[in-house]
Formats: structure tokens, sequence, C-alpha cells
């Protein structure tokens, strides 16, 4: 039932949350997942929203496959940031060793722990040899609802840590840290992820 209120809250809202969220650059970890990068790279930007990202790696000449679950968000990534994103889910990502780099950025936050668990193995799964995985999550503890109705997990940050490197044999972690809210009611801040597949 909450996984369908959360569903219909992006597809009714995506016009205003692309509003609010298109300005908001996570310029930190986007400068710490591209220095870990192997040159040249083919990215994959799992759970896209309005595009911002895939915009901004795009900008800088990468290759960015984008994708979204939501379909008015993704039509949001074309509208705003000429972005051609998909319609898929990181469940139904297929395939091995076919990007160099993979952002999952806030893509995981509605996902109770065994689901991230799958999405972050397929995630994982895509990576080429030495390719770079990030991802973030809400930091805190359960399962949640903000007031908007929509549901949220949030993670320890050890909790996370280990769910990531838990994703493929050979994950070497690079880095984590936690930065403050954005748009949270409640004020939970993000665990951020980043390591790097087997060579």
């Amino acid at each position: 039932m909450r996984k369908a209120v959360t569903e219909a809250y992006y597809r009714e809202n995506a016009v205003a949350y692309a509003e609010t969220t298109a300005g908001l650059l996570p310029e930190v970890a986007l400068r710490h997942f591209t220095v870990a990068l192997p040159p040249p790279a083919r990215l994959l930007d799992a759970g896209c929203g309005c595009g911002r990202d895939t915009h901004w790696f795009r900008q800088r000449g990468y290759d960015v496959d984008a994708f979204d679950a939501c379909p008015e968000l993704a039509a949001e990534a074309m509208l705003r940031f000429d972005v051609p994103a998909r319609v898929a889910s990181m469940l139904d990502l297929e395939g091995v060793g076919f990007v160099d780099g993979v952002w999952a950025s806030a893509s995981l936050v509605h996902m109770p722990p065994s689901t991230a668990a799958e999405a972050l193995r397929r995630l994982a799964r895509a990576l080429t040899p030495g390719g770079v995985l990030y991802a973030s999550v809400k930091e805190g503890s359960g399962p949640g609802i903000d007031t908007m109705g929509r549901s949220f997990h949030y993670w320890p940050a050890h909790e996370f840590v280990a769910a990531v490197l838990a994703a493929a044999p050979g994950l070497t972690l690079l880095e984590t840290w936690t930065n403050p809210a954005t748009l949270d009611p409640k004020g939970a801040g993000f665990v951020n992820v980043l390591v790097r597949a087997a060579p």
C-alpha cells in the first residue's frame, strides 16, 4: 500500500518535484565520484529523477545511460535538461560489466533492505572491472513515512556501508561520508558510499 502511495506521489507531483530538486546539485558527491572514475568512462544514472546529474555528467563529456522508474520524471528529464531518460526499475536491470560507473544518488531511499540489497547487486554487476559505484540513502534507523505520505527506509551508516559491500564479491570501500538534510522534514541527512569493483 505504502509503495503505491509513494509511486503515486511522484507521478502526480513530477513537475513540482523537478522544480524543487533541479538546482540541488550534490557537488561534493559528484566530485568524489568523478575523481575515482577510470578515464574515459561510460556511466549509468540509476534513478535519474529530473535529469539534473545526468546533464552535469554529459556537459563534461561522459556517456550516460539514464533511467527512472517514474514515467513523469523521465519526461521531466527530457523537458528540463534534454536528457533521454528511459523508464525502468533497478530491479529490472540485467547485464554484467557494461558501465565504468554507477551513480545511484538518493534512488534507494524508498526501498526496504531486502529490495535495496537486490538493487545493489544488480548495480554492482553492471560495473566493469575497476568500475565505481556511488550510492546514497537517508541516515537514521528503520522505516518511516514523511508528511507527504511517502515511505522511506533510514539506514545507520555502518549498515548501509555493509549492504553496499555485500552487493558483489571484491568490492573495495573508497569513501563514506554523511551530509546534512536538504528537503527531509525529519531532518535526516544522507549516508554516501563510494566503492570500486575488483580489477
